[in-house]
């Protein structure tokens, strides 16, 4: 355990009471004979500031009572005493803006000051006269009280109720009065009573003062988080005197005062475990991107009180006072006399926070729970005078890697021989990559072998509700569950069992569809994976090293990389090992994926790692004692970003587009909220038609179609690529700090000419193993994906002859061949809103049945008066339009198969919107009277050149629309749903020939019928042993992208989207 304290820079602030009174205008030294009535006014000025405690920050602002005493002006002898009251006892309380002393610190004109007045009557003479407020002294006696040395030796008690700390103490004078110190011995001034009437002013001033705690964390380095978990005072006086200065013992102090928490107790009543340490999740998290948390120091923010505690001044509360670079008392925290345990002040008062730090950084890896304490004063250096009525301001400015030798810090580092961050997280993307840093203590010893073995890896969303298991669904009773949510099927939720079907690859990935042949079942996936080493791997040759070769590099060719440093006497070692994430489709009749089909769910594996050492000492990271909690790696897939995934606009617009990252909370969330990034990112523009490629002069961002901008909180840079064209280049990015939002500015550079313009966004984040990209288009004109292949339009037919003016518009639906009767887009509303928790008997509600359809541009019709135009054969198709046709399989196929053509899946934006959306309906929602909001489709892009199109799935999520559907003996007609199946609701086959289990076999089309997704039409269909293929289906959720039967959309009668191509 390192044990350090060590010196935090704080801002402090101390705020005494003031007021003002007038001038006298007669002779104090002529007292003559009579009783004078005597008008009081007493001043008490809250304090001024905040922190997140049990605590407001006004709780000891009331003044509820007050007693007046009088004494001879030698303070010898009691005179008079008497008790006022709010609420008819004859104090009157107000609440106003004043002035303090001059010799105080002036409040804030906004801070509130209390005023009280009263009257009483006393004879003429010279007295000292006393204001308790907010104390029964009514247990002492006029004896007890007799002198004022008396009166200011009284002593209260803490109480555990804070609003009874509330206690005042101050004198009255005919001048302005003063402030209430123990610099001025708390001794009254002599007041002259000679008039019969009289005004008396005084100030008041608190036993108690207050502390605020704010946090700043701009100064910490990247990858370094800091887990807030509490704040508490301790060592706060027991007892304190009224009017002598409180200097309590150290066992007239109780160690433990308020305590406020950071998390939240009823969830983590047991306090926050390893797991809870997320950066999304955990309430109160610091870091350089998201660097300040706690109180904003005003008056009214929850705070911490205590009594006054003057332990006066003392030695350097710095521990390294001598600014020689060691630590003057490095055993600060045995307790022991003489060791600077408490800065030697041992029954002074502090504040100490207690979080959990998590070094990410390379240069410093390493976590553990950590304490930060700091003694309270009036300055940073030697005040221990934590004096009353005081506000202090106290902001702990973290910095290095949390645990640096510039704070008063008590911190155990878990020590391990390996240490890796935990969690890491992967691309929500298939085929996507990254390196694992691993930092490796290996003494005198070299390394040898680096065996990786997967042990668990999941399909399923972790940490996700409403899974169901029991008894699989059935034809013969699946209409008990038409009308229950459930989010997915929990039966082969089972990643140690089945790691074949998860996300993640020790080996890199070479194909982006693994095919297989019917049935499938849970182990389809299992000979590929085995028979390619998908799950393990080992690592003999450590050649590639920091001097020989960059990690990106090693990345690129599938290789480990090794760099060595000198830790004292240890050899330590930083080994960037490389995973991947799997192809798109594992054999699609089983809905597999590599590519994370969740909004709002991560997915988790979990490697075991096993060092063998040249001394032949081996460690692996089940072993605690090798590895943290021995619980191996945790590699986590981020969540699927769908919000934003395309900035598109026409030849002539130039309006920019504020991008911010967003993801949803939960499945069924209704609006999306920003992303912070768990580590730094970058975004940069990695391909661009207009700019070009090279890295030639004048080859900049400015010159191409688009440029980005950051904000106040991130910086530019540049960064060197070698993208997996083979080519390195040099990119001007935007970048921000860990635990900061993604956000940035899209600038368009200009209009588009002849033909449009593309590019594409990479955003790396999560210390940029991860990467979102953002595809732009300026220009709708047709343009060809492949250089030299089909020219696509950019939009769907809304009729023959005639797209739609945007791409973001769905366009009509068709039913085979027909285009006489164009279903409008206005038709495809969903039954219930928002389309959320969606269960098999919602769909009733998107039922066309006897209600007439609009049509386009005008005219309406009931669905079984719309048209087909025959089958779905060779012999029938869509007729020629002038200068285009509808789009055929080949095409399609060119698409899907070429090299260097993939697919994205997410959220349009188009010429009307200028940042990203929140609201479901707004994100989602698409239509001619809401040209601001986005669309969920597909993009279809080529990587090479930065080429990108649209294909859009409809406001609904759903572009189908299916003939009929029958449920329990009722007929449904022209149904809106995307589910080409029979199937009503969640999974039902259990068929010998495809899925001898049923869902067990196919877990990730469970709820099918809910998914969204769109099918197109082919000008003509295609034949494949026998069978059509009239139509090409894009799966939303399971990012299949491949051409249907006939059978799936009735031959022809279902009504789907049409895309065309230009025969110009």
């Amino acid at each position: 355990m390192n044990r350090i304290f060590k010196y935090i820079p704080i801002a402090l602030v101390a705020a005494v009471l003031g007021a003002c009174a007038d001038k006298a205008l007669w002779n104090e030294e002529e007292i003559g004979s009579g009783e004078a009535e005597i008008s009081g006014a007493l001043s008490f000025r809250s304090y001024a500031s905040a922190l997140d405690s049990r605590t407001g920050g006004t709780t000891l602002d009331e003044l509820g009572s007050l007693t007046v005493l009088a004494y001879t002006a030698d303070g010898s002898t009691l005179v008079s005493r008497q008790v006022f009251t709010t609420g008819g006892g004859g104090l009157d309380v107000q609440y106003t803006n004043t002035s303090a002393p001059t010799d105080a610190v002036k409040p804030n004109t906004s801070t509130p000051t209390g005023k009280g007045s009263f009257s009483m009557s006393l004879p003429y003479g010279r007295y000292k006269i006393y204001a308790v407020a907010n104390a029964d002294i009514s247990g002492y006696s006029d004896a007890d009280l007799s002198t004022d040395t008396r009166l200011k030796e009284i002593s209260f008690t803490w109480q555990n109720d804070v609003a009874k700390n509330g206690q005042m103490f101050g004198w009255f004078t005919t001048n302005t009065p003063t402030a209430v110190s123990a610099e001025k011995k708390f001794d009254a001034d002599v007041v002259t009573i000679n008039r019969r009437d009289i005004t008396l002013s005084a100030w008041l001033v608190r036993l108690a003062s207050k502390v605020t705690v704010s946090f700043d964390a701009s100064g910490l380095k990247e990858n370094v988080f800091v887990y807030l978990k509490s704040v508490q005072i301790k060592d706060i006086p027991k007892t304190c005197t009224l009017g002598v200065s409180n200097t309590p013992a150290e066992n007239e102090v109780e160690p433990n005062g308020e305590i406020a928490y950071y998390y939240d107790r009823q969830a983590m009543p047991d306090g926050p475990s390893l797991g809870d340490y997320n950066i999304e999740t955990y309430p109160s998290v610091l870091t350089n991107g998201n660097p300040t948390l706690g109180s904003d120091h005003t008056h009214g923010a929850d705070a911490l009180f205590f009594y006054e505690n003057d332990q006066g001044k003392g030695k350097d509360k710095a521990q390294d006072a001598d600014k020689n670079g060691v630590i003057d008392f490095p055993d600060g925290n045995n307790g022991k006399p003489g060791d600077g345990f408490k800065d030697e002040k041992r029954a002074g008062t502090y504040i100490e926070v207690k979080a959990y730090y998590i070094s990410r950084n390379t240069d410093r890896a390493g976590q553990g729970e950590i304490t930060y304490r700091f003694m309270l004063g009036k300055d940073v250096a030697t005040s221990y005078e934590a004096l009353r009525n005081y506000h202090f301001k106290l902001t702990l400015m973290l910095k290095g890697y949390a645990n640096d030798v510039d704070w008063h810090i008590e911190y155990e580092q878990e020590e391990r021989k390996i240490i890796a961050p935990n969690p890491y997280y992967i691309s929500y993307l298939y085929n996507h990559s990254m390196m694992l840093p691993l930092t490796i203590k290996t003494g005198n010893a070299t390394i040898t072998k680096i065996k990786a073995e997967i042990v668990s890896n999941n399909w399923a969303p972790m940490n996700a509700d409403n899974g169901l298991s029991g008894n699989i669904i059935t034809s013969s009773n699946d209409w008990q569950y038409f009308n229950s949510y459930y989010l997915y099927w929990k039966g082969v939720d089972n990643p140690v069992a089945y790691p074949w079907n998860g996300f993640l690859s020790l080996r890199k990935t070479e194909q982006t569809d693994i095919t297989g042949t019917l049935p499938v079942t849970v182990n389809s996936n299992k000979s590929y994976y085995e028979s390619a080493n998908r799950g393990n791997v080992e690592y003999t040759d450590f050649s590639p090293t920091s001097e020989s070769v960059s990690v990106s590099d090693a990345l690129i060719d599938g290789k480990p990389h090794i760099a060595l440093s000198k830790d004292g006497v240890d050899n330590t070692y930083v080994v960037n090992v490389p995973l991947w994430t799997r192809a798109k489709t594992l054999i699609s009749q089983t809905g597999y994926t590599g590519n994370n089909p969740y909004v709002a769910y991560r997915r988790q594996a979990k490697v075991k790692f096993t060092v063998t050492l040249s001394d032949g000492t081996v460690m692996t990271t089940d072993n605690k004692e090798d590895y943290q909690n021995g619980e191996n790696v945790e590699i986590q897939q981020v969540r699927r970003i769908v919000n934003p995934k395309g900035i598109y606009r026409a030849a002539n617009e130039t309006g920019s587009f504020d991008v911010d990252l967003k993801v949803l909370p939960d499945e069924e969330s209704t609006s999306f909220v920003s992303l912070k990034s768990d580590g730094p990112w970058r975004a940069y523009v990695i391909r661009d038609t207009k700019r070009g490629e090279g890295n030639a002069t004048g080859w900049n961002d400015a010159n191409g179609t688009i440029r980005l901008e950051g904000g106040s909180e991130t910086t530019a840079g540049t960064i060197d690529v070698k993208d997996r064209n083979g080519i390195t280049r040099t990119y001007q990015t935007v970048e921000g700090k860990t635990g900061s939002s993604m956000q940035f500015k899209v600038v368009f550079n200009g209009t588009a000419s002849a033909s449009p313009n593309h590019a594409i966004i990479r955003v790396e984040y999560q210390n940029y193993t991860c990467y979102h990209l953002i595809f732009v288009r300026q220009g709708y004109d047709p343009d060809d994906i492949i250089n030299g292949g089909a020219k696509w339009m950019t939009s769907n037919n809304v009729a023959f002859n005639q797209v739609a003016a945007s791409p973001l518009d769905e366009g009509s639906m068709f039913k085979f061949g027909d285009w006489s009767q164009p279903i409008d887009a206005s038709n495809n509303k969903n039954g219930k809103s928002p389309w959320t928790k969606v269960t098999p008997n919602d769909f009733i509600a998107n039922v066309a049945g006897d209600n007439p359809l609009k049509l386009y541009p005008s005219g309406e019709a009931k669905w079984e008066n719309i048209n087909r135009k025959g089958t779905t054969t060779a012999a029938n198709s869509f007729p020629d339009q002038t200068g285009m046709r509808v789009a055929e399989e080949v095409d399609y196929l060119a698409l899907r198969n070429h090299e260097d053509v993939e697919q994205g899946f997410g959220v349009l934006y188009g010429d009307k919107s200028s940042r990203c959306l929140n609201d479901i309906e707004d994100v989602y929602g698409y239509d001619r009277t809401h040209t601001d909001r986005g669309m969920r489709g597909c993009f279809v892009y080529n990587y090479r050149t930065g080429k990108n199109m649209f294909l859009p799935i409809g406001a609904s999520g759903y572009g189908h629309r299916k003939d009929e559907q029958t449920v329990n003996g009722t007929t449904y007609r022209g149904v809106l749903r995307y589910a080409a199946s029979t199937r009503w609701g969640y999974f039902n086959a259990q068929k010998p020939e495809s899925y001898p289990n049923g869902i067990n076999d196919a877990p990730l089309f469970f709820d099918l019928f809910r998914r969204p997704g769109a099918c197109y039409w082919y000008r003509v269909p295609a034949m494949h042993d026998g069978t059509n293929y009239p139509t090409w289906d894009i799966n939303y959720f399971s990012f299949d992208f491949g051409t249907i039967p006939g059978g799936n959309v009735k031959n022809g009668d279902d009504a789907l989207f049409v895309r065309s191509i230009s025969t110009k």
